[in-house]
């Protein structure tokens, strides 16, 4: 989840024309934004990480950027001891992501979204 998406507008007069038109320009934008998912993943993937390396990225998350809360950062201790899924125990990044990204689905859904963009966009704009 990348947040490339965002349609916002006040609801008068003309919704259903301006919409149709956002719809089509979104429809025709979701190929290249699954591409750099694909991407982002493989380049994930291709990053190890040991265990400083990844105890330096849970900091990160908590203390420099409060992507992650208290709460949270306590499951995500508990995903690096014992992952609840086997992709999880991957020791590279993509493994990391995929644990932060479990622990953000018990985010408050006012703050889900946004979570998850600041995860992304704080994974690809320091570790790729």
């Amino acid at each position: 989840m990348s947040g490339d998406i965002v349609y916002m507008r006040k609801h008068t007069g003309n919704i259903v024309s301006e919409m149709s038109a956002k719809i089509d320009t979104v429809v025709n934008q979701l190929q290249s934004t699954f591409d750099q998912h694909l991407i982002d993943i493989i380049e994930m993937q291709g990053v190890p990480m040991n265990r400083q390396e990844r105890d330096s990225l849970l900091g990160n998350v908590f203390f420099r950027s409060k992507i992650i809360s208290p709460h949270q950062a306590t499951a995500l201790i508990k995903e690096i001891e014992e992952p609840e899924f086997k992709e999880f125990e991957e020791t590279n990044l993509w493994g990391m992501y995929n644990k932060m990204t479990h622990v953000l689905k018990k985010e408050h859904p006012d703050n889900y979204i946004q979570k998850h963009i600041q995860l992304h966009e704080f994974v690809k704009n320091e570790y790729l």
